[in-house]
């Protein structure tokens, strides 16, 4: 039954499939679609309903499309912040392999190293390569399977650099050194371009959340004087279209801000 209502919201958003695998959800793409549809349904009824017409045409329009978008970008968002929580402590533990190897410890041994150390999802999935070479599994195809199922495409490069290395015996270090410098120059150079974009952000939000709000309620009061008529439901109408803008933006910030080893 549910999966009946996530079919065509499947349709409309495809890539939620791709998102899912990559993010790790087991369950089913049309059962998620289906409950995300559902749940934005029976919320956007149950705040809309209790106001006079035409106030919940209106308030249905902008909170159901919201809710169901907040739903299907889930996988998304944990997929984003995997990538980040990989990404933020990747310079340090490409360090640490870096030092490793240029002492003369085996790269094997350097993989260990990193899996006991505290690099949080890095250090996980290097414990996971360190278990399933240790089972029997070739260290390039457990590299290989790393780099796969992570979003991160510095760590698959990284990876894929580690499984040549293996295969072909060659010394990894000096690739390393250079992989590791340009990510570091990328970190700085996004942390830039992040301060840079939150001048032009920050207007944006001090005009929809402080002056177009102020301007509206000032205008619907001054006409309200002259009708007769109570601006109470346009009111509580612009304090919600606010709210949900508040939401949306403060989500905004926090997507956009840049991957840094300083979190």
């Amino acid at each position: 039954m549910i999966e009946a209502f996530g079919r065509p919201v499947l349709a409309l958003y495809p890539s939620l499939r791709t998102d899912m695998k990559a993010a790790g959800f087991r369950e089913k793409p049309e059962r998620f679609a289906g409950k995300a549809f559902l749940r934005a349904l029976a919320i956007s009824l149950a705040v809309s309903l209790p106001f006079p017409f035409p106030l919940p045409v209106v308030l249905f329009s902008l909170i159901f499309p919201f809710l169901l978008a907040s739903g299907l970008l889930r996988p998304k968002l944990v997929l984003t912040r995997k990538v980040r929580d990989v990404e933020k402590n990747l310079p340090f533990a490409m360090r640490h392999i870096l030092v490793q190897l240029r002492s003369g410890v085996p790269l094997f041994d350097s993989f260990v190293s990193v899996s006991k150390s505290d690099y949080g999802a890095v250090s996980e999935e290097f414990s996971r390569v360190v278990r399933e070479a240790g089972s029997g599994k070739p260290l390039p195809s457990a590299l290989d399977s790393m780099a796969a199922r992570n979003p991160s495409p510095y760590l698959r490069r990284i990876l894929w650099q580690f499984s040549n290395a293996v295969r072909s015996g060659s010394d990894v270090a000096a690739v390393l050194s250079e992989i590791v410098r340009n990510l570091s120059e990328d970190q700085r150079l996004s942390v830039r371009r992040y301060g840079s974009a939150l001048n032009p952000m920050a207007m944006v939000y001090l005009l929809f959340s402080v002056v177009l709000p102020s301007l509206g309620i000032s205008f619907l009061v001054i006409l309200s004087m002259f009708s007769g008529v109570s601006p109470g439901g346009a009111f509580y109408l612009v304090l919600i279209s606010v709210a949900i803008f508040q939401v949306f933006f403060v989500s905004l910030i926090r997507i956009r801000r840049p991957v840094t080893g300083l979190e």
